[in-house]
């Protein structure tokens, strides 16, 4: 159409309807700018919440530097309590089960022997039968009475004896050395007796005892002719060394006195004597513990240095 006729046409149109079509056209207009608001609100919300997200885990993520001093604080934590463990003074008392001498009517033979006691050297460990370790299931005396010929103070007299032995009854939970079963209940005879809450051997007590061939008779009286009564042991067996504390099995390892030069280390603690020491105060300073490992593998080697 040519300009001149649009312009007539143009004019002949009504003009609400041009005023119509100008709001109409207007409207959509409106419509699209309030559409691209919409869009850019909505994506600031997107953006916000990312953000927001974004920032909360941020917060919660904790910087490594902390976590590993943490890790350090407590690994730190757990060396100082393993440290003020060790350091802790150990007492006598509260490793054994007994405080006090076992109550059996005999004498005691510390006060009454004459004889010069020999110190105790892990060398003597060669005298032994056999080494076990158990518990003391019984315990008890025997008397002997008998008479044997003797002519140092008349012709054809006699010389009367009246002794007591002690007699332990050991249940042998480990043998460290000698021709015994785990499981025998092996029968031990001691002339001699201490009455001491360290050096006693006690009922109910778990040891490790070095015992020895003891003979057929006991020593007083010897094997002569007996005349009268009799002087045969119960047992063959007698414990090794009875002079000095045994050594004693307690939890987590062994008390058991210095002497045992090659088995204390010093990985060892020495152990506060907290208990009434009846004869005498030698091994007060000298009783230590032997952690069960140390003690294994420093035992055993006294064993194969001495017995093998």
């Amino acid at each position: 159409m040519k300009s001149k006729k649009f312009s007539e046409a143009l004019g002949d149109i009504d003009n609400k309807y041009i005023y119509e079509a100008i709001n109409y056209k207007s409207k959509i207009k409106n419509y699209k700018y309030f559409s691209y608001i919409a869009v850019v609100a909505c994506l600031c919300v997107v953006i916000t919440g990312v953000l927001k997200y974004t920032s909360i885990q941020e917060k919660s993520i904790i910087p490594q530097d902390i976590v590993d001093n943490k890790s350090n604080e407590v690994t730190t934590s757990v060396a100082t309590e393993s440290v003020a463990e060790e350091n802790q003074p150990m007492y006598y008392s509260q490793l054994v089960n007994h405080s006090g001498a076992p109550n059996l009517d005999i004498e005691d033979s510390s006060a009454t022997s004459s004889f010069d006691i020999v110190a105790f050297d892990e060398s003597m460990l060669q005298c032994s039968s056999a080494i076990i370790e158990g518990e003391i299931v019984d315990m008890y005396t025997k008397e002997y009475e008998f008479s044997v010929p003797c002519d140092k103070f008349e012709e054809n007299g006699v010389l009367n004896y009246k002794t007591k032995t002690v007699i332990y009854k050991i249940s042998a939970e480990k043998v460290w050395y000698g021709d015994v079963q785990e499981g025998d209940i092996i029968t031990v005879e001691d002339e001699i007796f201490i009455f001491d809450p360290m050096v006693s051997i006690q009922k109910g007590g778990k040891y490790v005892i070095p015992i020895y061939y003891a003979g057929e008779y006991l020593s007083s009286g010897g094997e002569s002719e007996v005349v009268s009564g009799s002087n045969k042991r119960e047992s063959l067996l007698g414990t090794n060394y009875p002079f000095q504390p045994q050594i004693e099995v307690v939890e987590n390892g062994y008390v058991l006195p210095n002497t045992w030069k090659t088995v204390i280390t010093e990985d060892c603690k020495n152990i506060i004597m907290d208990i009434t020491i009846e004869h005498g105060d030698y091994f007060k300073d000298k009783m230590y513990f032997a952690p069960e490992d140390i003690f294994k593998t420093q035992f055993q080697a006294v064993i194969d240095r001495e017995l093998k």
